[in-house]
């Protein structure tokens, strides 16, 4: 039995950093997708940011696992993705002036094309389950063949990280850490 935990633990650990590797893929490519940011909060996504760089500056001088830090860099890098596209899409919208002759009270569905937006939704339907399915599958999978490389590799060695000493008084660190649960909360 205790192998099979031995076994067990990086697996799922690995499988949990992959989730959450994928959580802000789906928004970044939505808004990549759509050419639009508007469905966010510039506020939530600062408040957010101002929680991730927090989170990795406390990570940092605590010495914790470079798999913590990088999954914090990792987090700050994506709040940045999601301002940017945010404002360039916003720029870009201004600057083209909506061409196409879409504006605030164009109606949302055209009703001669109904039969059609169905048969596309369903399709849509079907692709994302597709997607997100696979998605699920890779996370899965990664999870096994980190825990598997790590077994074999001479970097991993088959034992975990240690972490390194902090570099920081313990009142510094625990001051980032719960401001970074505070703003996160908000």
């Amino acid at each position: 039995m205790t192998g099979d935990v031995n076994i067990l633990s990086p697996v799922l650990g690995g499988v949990s950093i992959g989730c959450w590797i994928v959580v802000y893929s789906p928004q970044i490519i939505e808004n990549y997708q759509l050419k639009s940011g508007e469905g966010l909060s510039v506020l939530f996504v600062l408040v957010w940011l101002l929680g991730d760089l927090c989170n990795l500056f406390g990570a940092i001088l605590a010495g914790l696992l470079p798999t913590v830090i990088i999954l914090a860099s990792y987090y700050t890098i994506c709040d940045i993705i999601l301002l940017l596209q945010i404002y360039f899409y916003r720029w870009d919208k201004k600057r083209r002036h909506s061409p196409d002759g879409v504006t605030e009270d164009s109606p949302l569905l055209d009703r001669h094309h109904h039969e059609d937006n169905v048969n596309h939704s369903r399709r849509r339907i079907y692709t994302l389950f597709a997607q997100y399915s696979g998605a699920l599958i890779l996370v899965c999978a990664s999870g096994v063949i980190s825990w598997w490389i790590s077994t074999r590799s001479d970097i991993g060695g088959g034992t975990p990280q240690q972490p390194a000493e902090p570099k920081a008084s313990e009142m510094t660190i625990q001051l980032f850490g719960w401001t970074s649960a505070i703003l996160y909360r908000e």
